[in-house]
């Protein structure tokens, strides 16, 4: 949520800058033809301009006679809707009656007054001047020429209030320069003096005002040969001014075909371009210092006429825009990923207004993402539709731990798992919500909300609850069922044996025998089956000591030895060493037994081999070896698989082994097997030895 946050508040606030530069550049270009007409209403259709980009009700260029110590008004540009001051041209106006902005506008900053109260108590002359101008705001910003403060630009709102922003001030400070030239030929008129010095003055500022504006300027006469330009186009272009006097525009092979016929009838034209300096220099039009570069060239050439309608010069500006180009591509990059990651997730992100009350979806499902078959999914309208689409159950808890604490700022973000009901059906919604907009107070105004419907992560979940809850009462009930038939069983037996020692013949000890035997193998059963029930619930209990391998082979030798084929003989090497392992010694012995009973299912004839030794990694491997039959690579790998029988005709369910898999990792161990079909299996485990023997191994 956090990179796509950024993301979507980044992409808004590039778009919005975009469109400020280039629109205020068409304005620049604009003012600078106007004024460089020198026609009579260039200045009223100079502040125009200014008044339409800003959108205010009225726009004043005020001169300061700094020898009379006097302001007056040059000219000024009304909205339709607003009547005009003629009896201010007239009148000047000490400036210690405008003390306060006169300060400020000679220490280079701008004066922003959003509302009358605003102005300091003590400006009074200050506050019944635009009361009386019935003015609700205003914003003013000094006007410089050679470093000195000629006068200032007024924009003023009196219809509508109006809140001014840094960037307001930032874009009137760069057009005001260019009224320097209006407030010099308005000291002229009012002198009544035209004379060639006051022309070549008006001409110095326009070359000051040329040569130090940050954007690059270029001036082609009415054939389209380039005959001046200012120092921010050579470095734009990487060329020379020895090396741009001169060329034509015509000739230009990064301009379209098109462009240039518009160039031609005299229109205007506003232009993007990729200016590939390579192709400049292949084509012969100049070699540049970028000759290997591409630039994003953004550009306004307005053809200047006299008043006949006859071509003059063409006024062209332009301003490198590469940086804003690949920041935008990056944008839409990411923009893609970010909308393919909610594509994929069956997401969608809106912004909720808390002053509207309304919300905004700004990315949203594809067409074919449904919570529901058939019910498509959807962002809330409003802050009620919203709540009204949440579950009963869920509503006061989104209200008091989600919503409650974002809008009072106790709280930037949170998320919370939630249900809705869209349609008839129950949605299961994860929402991570977070504060974008606030106003000046620090509360929060917008709100931004990343939802991701989880509805189908959700039945999975509860159907996997549903699927461990049935297969913990099916052990559960294994475990029980286990004990329940081991009681009767005993009791059986024991009355078996006890009938046979009332009337004891050897045919009668034949069937005790019988019993007994078939008796041993179905505790043993009942064992498995309790020992695997606790298994998978997780209870079977384990006493890790140390313990002597040793003793727990000779237990298990004596105690099934009797137990084998009489033409198989049990093998064990009394001499080995007593070694200590952790481990818990029943379950070793289990295992064991397990090894045993596998292996004289298999062996006929032959031997049954018991050994251990010591490893590498002091670990204690103990390992049963038989001459039976052996088992194929297929089976090998399939033996320690709960209920796998080799032969569907041997006693046993298949459990033993792996049960016995189990209890070794239990024990921290590993169990395995190794066979030759027709020669003999080799069952082996490992134990983790005892601190003493790995100090001291015998």
């Amino acid at each position: 949520m956090k990179q796509s946050d950024s993301q979507a508040d980044t992409m808004l606030g590039s778009t919005l800058l975009i469109q400020n530069i280039v629109s205020l550049r068409e304005t620049v270009v604009r003012i600078l033809s106007l004024i460089h007409s020198k026609n009579a209403d260039s200045l009223d259709e100079a502040l125009a301009l200014v008044r339409n980009f800003f959108s205010v009700d009225r726009v004043s260029l005020v001169g300061f006679d700094r020898q009379a110590n006097e302001l007056y008004y040059v000219n000024q540009s009304n909205a339709d809707r607003v009547d005009p001051l003629p009896f201010m041209y007239d009148k000047r106006r000490p400036v210690d009656d405008h003390a306060w902005i006169m300060e400020l506008l000679q220490q280079g900053k701008a004066v922003m007054v959003n509302d009358l109260a605003d102005i300091p108590p003590a400006e009074v002359s200050e506050r019944q001047f635009m009361e009386y101008l019935k003015t609700l705001a205003y914003l003013i910003v000094p006007v410089e020429a050679n470093r000195q403060m000629e006068g200032f630009l007024v924009m003023e709102n009196l219809l509508t209030p109006r809140i001014w922003t840094s960037l307001d001030a930032e874009n009137l400070r760069i057009l005001a320069p260019m009224f320097a030239i209006g407030i010099d030929r308005e000291k002229a008129r009012r002198a009544a003096v035209h004379s060639s010095h006051q022309l070549l003055k008006g001409e110095s500022l326009f070359r000051y005002v040329f040569d130090n504006l940050a954007w690059a300027v270029e001036l082609y006469d009415e054939n389209g040969c380039l005959f001046d330009m200012n120092p921010a186009d050579l470095e734009l272009f990487g060329y020379t001014r020895e090396q741009a006097i001169g060329l034509s525009l015509y000739d230009n092979p990064n301009i379209t075909h098109e462009q240039m016929e518009q160039l031609r009838r005299g229109e205007d034209l506003g232009f993007a371009m990729m200016y590939n300096f390579k192709l400049a220099k292949e084509k012969g039009y100049f070699s540049s210092v970028h000759e290997d570069a591409f630039k994003l060239i953004r550009g306004f050439s307005h053809p200047v006429k006299d008043a006949y309608n006859k071509l003059l010069f063409y006024f062209t500006i332009l301003f490198d825009d590469t940086e804003n180009y690949l920041r935008d591509e990056e944008l839409k990059r990411n923009l893609a990923k970010l909308k393919a990651a909610i594509d994929t997730g069956d997401s969608f992100i809106w912004e909720f207004d808390e002053q509207e009350e309304t919300s905004d979806e700004l990315l949203d499902y594809t067409a074919s993402t449904t919570s529901k078959e058939g019910d498509e999914a959807y962002a809330p309208r409003t802050l009620n539709e919203l709540f009204d689409s949440i579950h009963p159950d869920d509503r006061d808890a989104i209200r008091k731990n989600v919503y409650t604490p974002l809008m009072n700022g106790d709280r930037d973000h949170c998320s919370a798992t939630y249900r809705r009901l869209l349609d008839g059906h129950t949605c299961w919604y994860m929402s991570n919500v977070r504060v974008s907009v606030r106003d000046k107070k620090g509360k929060p105004v917008k709100v931004l909300c990343y939802s991701t419907d989880i509805t189908r992560e959700k039945e999975q979940e509860m159907e996997l609850l549903r699927a461990q809850e049935a297969d913990r009462l099916k052990t559960a009930f294994m475990g029980n069922i286990s004990h329940e038939v081991r009681t009767p069983l005993n009791s059986i037996v024991g009355f078996s044996n006890f009938l046979v020692d009332l009337n004891s013949t050897p045919e009668t000890e034949t069937f005790r025998k019988i019993i007994n035997k078939n008796n041993s193998l179905l505790l043993q059963l009942v064992d498995d089956i309790l020992d695997f029930s606790k298994i998978e619930l997780g209870t079977l209990d384990y006493c890790i000591t140390s313990v002597s391998v040793h003793e727990i082979a000779k237990e298990v030798v004596s105690l099934y030895e009797p137990l084998l084929p009489a033409a198989v003989s049990f093998v064990f090497d009394n001499s080995l060493p007593a070694y200590q392992v952790y481990a818990d010694r029943k379950r070793v012995r289990q295992v064991l037994a397990q090894f045993v009973s596998n292996a004289s299912k298999h062996t006929r004839q032959g031997t049954i081999t018991l050994s251990y030794a010591l490893t590498a990694n002091n670990q204690c491997l103990m390992k049963l070896e038989d001459t039976g039959v052996g088992l194929t690579e297929a089976n090998r790998q399939k033996v320690f698989d709960s209920f796998y029988k080799e032969n569907a005709f041997n006693q046993g369910i298949g459990l033993g082994l792996p049960i016995a898999k189990a209890m070794v990792e239990a024990m921290g161990g590993e169990i395995g097997v190794d066979s030759v079909p027709g020669k003999g299996s080799v069952f082996w485990f490992t134990l983790p030895l005892s601190e003493e023997s790995c100090k001291h191994p015998l």
